[in-house]
């Protein structure tokens, strides 16, 4: 079988490299590639350089890289390399059409502007959770896989209830949508998460599920993948969570998000580092409106951006010395599609992510409800400060119902092994 994969593969790749070095591979493998003919001229063979082999390796799809694997053991060993994967999700982030995913009952949807990239069925997932259980009769499934958080590096964590006799778990998965690969996580305890995070200690490269409770009184858990053999209790004050699945910028170390308790509201932290909660000062000046305001990583910095409706207009607000806690107003521009959301029965706004490190993205959820119906209408919208241009994102292909987030394909491996480097 993996012999007629590999040949089959061999062939495609013939033919998906000979179109690509006809389009934008031609500078490349002129520069780093011979073309030797025969003696009849009728055959021309094409020898590259490893260098402009891994350029044009690096151009193509998740699912076209996972089929070349099969071609021989140097590119196998090649593709599945850390320093492949880390340089093929650098330049992922650099595309200048961004992918999206959508989180749906049966199935999870990649798309960009123009086309449907791939779709997944979640009952693969659910399939495997089922087997891991599978020898206890007390357990059972309920309900569907939810998508619960994503990472910038093409990771998702998905999250399923579980009955055991007569008390109720969540089992969480870490799964990469593009490799179909998954890792289950032990059970933690948490019966109702409220936060959920992936992230990646810039120090050990190892990833660490984030995990906090507020059910009976507020708790957080914390797992790292590859080191830890049980789930950890986080001691300290913890931060509310109003928004639980708001993705949460990091910028200096730590992920932050708005909080608001009573009237009170600032901006949580949470060092991945040391492993600690802890507040950031605000200015008596910036007020924050929880729903509509919300916080950004634009080149390094954290910002928060103020999107006021009444006023048509958006505020940015820049933590210009973040030890010392000094905030700067930044920029502030005109922005009169915000007229939908004025008079609206809600209004709320989404951080998805940073694209290019200089274009901020966000979703504008306006409801209206009437005697008979609820009218819910999502705009996706692209704020480019340095610019200073705003911009609703136009789709091509008709978005699914659904839950949209930003996603970046990636190989990163998802088992124990390879997602910590000290694997127990």
């Amino acid at each position: 079988v993996l012999a007629k994969e590999g040949l089959d593969a061999r062939i495609s790749m013939e033919d998906e490299g000979n179109n690509l070095c006809q389009d934008e591979g031609k500078n490349l493998a002129s520069e780093g590639g011979i073309c030797m003919k025969d003696e009849d001229a009728s055959v021309c063979h094409l020898f590259i350089s490893d260098d402009v082999l891994v350029e044009i390796l690096l151009r193509l799809p998740v699912k076209a890289l996972l089929r070349f694997r099969c071609v021989c053991k140097e590119w196998r060993l090649l593709i599945d390399s850390q320093d492949f994967v880390a340089a093929h999700l650098h330049f992922a982030r650099l595309q200048q059409r961004p992918s999206f995913i959508i989180d749906q009952d049966q199935e999870l949807c990649v798309f960009d502007a123009q086309h449907i990239r791939f779709r997944v069925l979640k009952d693969i997932w659910r399939q495997t959770l089922a087997a891991k259980f599978s020898d206890d009769i007390n357990v059972e499934l309920h309900d569907y896989l939810t998508l619960y958080c994503w990472s910038d590096d093409g990771l998702c964590c998905m999250g399923i209830n579980v009955s055991f006799l007569l008390c109720r778990r969540h089992v969480f998965q870490i799964i990469n949508p593009a490799t179909r690969s998954s890792f289950i996580l032990p059970l933690c305890g948490i019966c109702y998460p409220n936060m959920c995070e992936i992230i990646s200690d810039p120090t050990s490269k190892v990833y660490k599920l984030l995990v906090v409770e507020d059910f009976h009184g507020i708790k957080a858990k914390l797992f790292s993948m590859g080191v830890d053999i049980s789930w950890r209790n986080l001691d300290g004050a913890i931060p509310s969570v109003n928004r639980p699945w708001v993705p949460k910028p990091l910028v200096n170390g730590a992920i932050h998000w708005i909080f608001s308790h009573d009237t009170v509201s600032g901006v949580a932290a949470f060092d991945i580092d040391c492993e600690r909660f802890r507040n950031v000062g605000l200015p008596e000046s910036l007020l924050l409106n929880v729903n509509l305001d919300f916080l950004a990583n634009f080149q390094g910095s954290l910002f928060v951006v103020r999107v006021d409706v009444a006023g048509l207009k958006i505020e940015l607000w820049l933590l210009e010395d973040y030890r010392n806690l000094l905030w700067v107003k930044k920029r502030v521009i005109d922005f009169p599609f915000l007229h939908i959301a004025v008079g609206a029965d809600d209004a709320s706004t989404t951080y998805m992510g940073t694209i290019h490190d200089d274009e901020i993205l966000f979703l504008l959820r306006v409801e209206n409800v009437s005697e008979n119906n609820i009218s819910i209408k999502n705009y996706t919208i692209s704020y480019s400060p340095d610019r200073e241009r705003v911009e609703t994102m136009e789709f091509r292909v008709g978005k699914p119902y659904g839950d949209i987030s930003l996603y970046i394909e990636s190989l990163v491996h998802v088992n124990a092994t390879e997602l910590g480097n000290n694997p127990p």
